[in-house]
C-alpha cells in the first residue's frame, strides 16, 4: 500500500480534483486524502455550484484532472451533473462515490463512461486502486470511440446508435436482451469471472442458429443487443426462446465457483424506436428475474396510449429519484383515549413542478418496472431525516416496505448506513409490512431481512390483518409491535354486526402481544364505532389527513 501511495503522489503538482458531496464532513474528509495526490482541491455541495466551478476551471483555461461525486445531490441529481459535465468536456474522467448500488444507477453511470463506481462507505484501499487506474491508465484518454466491445467482441453502444440513425425496414428485428443478476456478479464475484462469464455467454448466442447477417453489440454493462434483418417476428420469438432455454442451464465454473444467469428478452420490429420499444417489451412482463420473452412492435405503440402515459410517469419518478423529489407525507396514529400520537405513517408523493402526485398515480407503474426498491430508499433517508427532528420525542415513524425490498440484499446496509449517518435511535422507527408477506410462500425469504432489522433494535407494524391468507404461527413467532386491521373489516353498513368478531380479532392481536390500530377512520360513525371497541389506536382522515413538514431536509 506505502508503495501504491508514493505512485500517487508523482506529478501531483500538476493536477486538480473537483469533489462534490452534500455531506460536508465527508467532502472534507475525502479533500484531506485527496490533498495527498492533487495539487488542488475544490469542493462543491450541491450540483448547481459543482457545474458553476467547473466551467469557471474551463474559462481560466485549467480544467480538473478528476470530478469525483456522489449521485443524491440537492439542486442537480448526481447524473444529471454528469451528463452535463459530459457536454462540457467528453473526456472528463469522472469518480462516483455513492450509497446507491442498485442496477440501474451503475448501468447508467457506465453508459456515461464514469472511471468508477466505489460505494460508501469508502474503503480506502478501494479508492487508491481506481486512483492508480484514472491518473496512469495509457489508454486514460482513446484517440478515438471503442467501437468493439473489449468483452464480447461485440460492436458497442455507439456503434448500434449509429445503425439506428440509418434509414430500416420495416422488417427489422431488434432483441433487447438482459442478463439478469450480471450487475450482481459483478459487484460481488468480481469482473474477472463476470467478464470471463459474458464472454461465453456471448459466444453461446452467436451460434444459436443466428443468421449470418445479425449484427451484435453490447448496449450497456447488462444488456446485449442483436439485430436482424428479414426475418419475421414468429421465428424472432423461437429464437429468443430458444436463447433463453439454453442461457438458463448455461454456466461456467471458476475456483469451485459457479456462475449463471437468466435472460429476459424483449423485441421490437419497425424502421423506428426500436431500442425504446424493446424495452417497452422487457417491461410487459412481472416474470424479468426467471427469463421471458415478449414483444413489442411500432403499430402497438402507436395504437397504445396508455405506454406513452407510462413512459411519462416513469420518467417522472426517475427524475424525482435523482433530484431528491420522492417526499413524505406524514399522518399520525393516535392513542383513541388519550389522543396523544404514537406514530407517525409515512407514505410517498412525488414533487414535480410545485404538484404533489399521490401513489395512486404512480405505484402501479413502480411496481411493474420494479423500480420500488429505488423509491423506498428514498423514503428511507427522508424519513430518518424527518424523525431526527421529530417534536413528538416519544412517536415512531413508519416506513413501508414493499414485496420487492426483500429480494434487495442490499437494503439492510443501507439502512444502517443512513440510520448512522443521521444518528437514529432504531426504536424510533417501525418497518410497516403487509401480512402477505407472511404468507407460506413469502416467509423464509422475507424473514432475514426483518430478522435482521430486529436484531438491530427497528420496530415493526403488521397491515392489512384479519381478512385473507396469513401464517399466525409466523405471526407469534415474529411478534410485531403493532398490527393495522384490514380497512374492510370496518366496512360501513356492517359495523354493528361485525363487532364480536372485531372484537375477537383485536383479542388474537392483543393475545400476540402487539397493540391494534383501526385505519381508515374517515368519519364521525366510524370513530363512534371505534370507541366501543377495545382498539389501542386510530388514523384516518377524522384524526388528521397527511401532511408534509417542510423541515425534513
Amino acid at each position: 500500500m506505502s508503495n501504491l501511495i508514493q505512485k500517487l503522489k508523482e506529478g501531483s503538482e500538476q493536477r486538480s480534483v473537483l469533489i462534490v458531496d452534500d455531506d460536508y464532513e465527508l467532502a472534507s474528509s475525502l479533500g484531506r486524502i485527496l490533498k495527498m495526490f492533487f495539487e488542488q482541491c475544490v469542493i462543491a455541495h450541491d450540483g448547481e455550484e459543482a457545474l458553476m466551478l467547473y466551467k469557471e476551471a474551463l474559462e481560466r483555461s485549467e480544467p480538473f484532472t478528476l470530478v469525483v461525486t456522489d449521485l443524491e445531490l440537492p439542486k442537480k441529481g448526481g447524473l444529471t451533473l454528469i451528463k452535463e459535465l459530459r457536454e462540457l468536456e467528453k473526456e472528463q474522467p469522472i469518480l462516483i462515490i455513492s450509497a446507491h448500488d442498485a442496477s440501474e444507477f451503475i448501468t447508467e453511470a457506465i453508459s456515461l463512461d464514469v472511471k468508477g463506481y466505489i460505494l460508501k462507505p469508502v474503503a480506502m484501499p478501494k479508492l487508491f486502486e481506481h486512483l492508480e487506474k484514472i491518473l496512469f491508465e495509457k489508454n486514460n484518454s482513446p484517440e478515438k470511440t471503442q467501437t468493439v466491445d473489449s468483452v464480447t467482441h461485440w460492436g458497442t453502444k455507439e456503434k448500434l446508435e449509429e445503425l439506428l440513425t440509418h434509414k430500416l425496414n420495416t422488417h427489422t428485428l431488434l432483441l433487447r436482451i438482459k442478463v439478469n443478476y450480471l450487475s450482481n456478479i459483478y459487484h460481488l464475484i468480481g469482473n474477472e469471472y463476470a467478464d470471463q462469464y459474458l464472454k461465453e455467454l456471448a459466444l453461446l448466442l452467436e451460434n444459436i442458429q443466428v443468421d449470418s447477417d445479425a449484427l451484435f453489440y453490447r448496449l450497456s454493462l447488462d444488456e446485449l443487443v442483436i439485430v436482424l434483418e428479414n426475418n419475421t417476428l414468429n421465428y424472432t420469438k423461437k429464437l429468443a426462446q430458444e436463447m433463453v432455454s439454453i442461457a438458463r442451464y448455461f454456466h461456467i465454473s471458476e475456483n469451485g465457483i459457479i456462475i449463471n444467469s437468466t435472460l429476459s428478452i424483449g423485441i421490437a420490429q419497425g424502421e423506428k424506436n426500436l431500442l425504446q420499444n424493446a424495452k417497452l417489451a422487457l417491461e410487459k412482463s412481472s416474470e424479468s428475474g426467471n427469463g421471458f420473452v415478449a414483444s413489442y412492435t411500432q403499430e402497438e405503440y402507436d395504437k397504445d396510449l396508455s405506454i406513452t402515459h407510462g413512459r411519462d410517469i416513469m420518467k417522472m419518478i426517475y427524475r424525482a429519484i435523482e433530484d431528491d423529489a420522492v417526499i413524505p407525507y406524514i399522518q399520525p396514529v393516535v392513542d383513541i383515549k388519550t389522543q396523544e400520537v404514537e406514530l407517525f405513517s409515512s407514505y410517498v408523493r412525488i414533487m414535480q413542478e410545485e404538484k404533489v402526485y399521490s401513489p395512486e398515480t404512480f405505484l402501479n407503474i413502480a411496481q411493474n418496472a420494479h423500480q420500488m426498491s429505488m423509491i423506498t430508499r428514498s423514503m428511507i433517508k427522508s424519513t430518518f431525516a424527518l424523525s431526527r427532528k421529530n417534536e413528538h420525542n416519544k412517536a415512531l415513524f413508519t416506513i413501508y416496505l414493499a414485496n420487492e425490498d426483500f429480494y434487495d440484499e442490499s437494503l439492510l446496509p443501507y439502512i444502517l448506513f443512513w440510520s448512522s449517518r443521521y444518528n437514529i435511535e432504531p426504536s424510533c422507527i417501525a418497518f410497516e409490512i403487509s401480512q402477505t408477506d407472511f404468507t407460506e410462500d413469502e416467509i423464509n425469504k422475507n424473514f432475514s431481512l426483518l430478522n435482521e432489522l430486529k436484531k438491530n433494535g427497528f420496530q415493526f407494524v403488521l397491515n392489512n390483518f384479519g381478512l385473507n391468507n396469513y401464517n399466525l404461527v409466523a405471526v407469534l413467532e415474529f411478534q410485531p409491535q403493532y398490527i393495522k386491521l384490514h380497512p374492510k373489516l370496518l366496512k360501513k353498513g356492517m359495523l354493528h354486526n361485525r363487532h364480536q368478531n372485531i372484537e375477537k380479532i383485536i383479542a388474537i392481536i392483543h393475545l400476540i402481544g402487539a397493540k391494534a390500530i383501526a385505519t381508515h377512520i374517515s368519519d364521525k360513525e366510524l370513530l363512534d364505532f371505534m370507541e366501543t371497541t377495545s382498539i389501542d389506536y386510530i388514523q384516518g382522515y377524522q384524526v388528521c389527513a397527511p401532511y408534509k413538514v417542510e423541515t425534513y431536509e
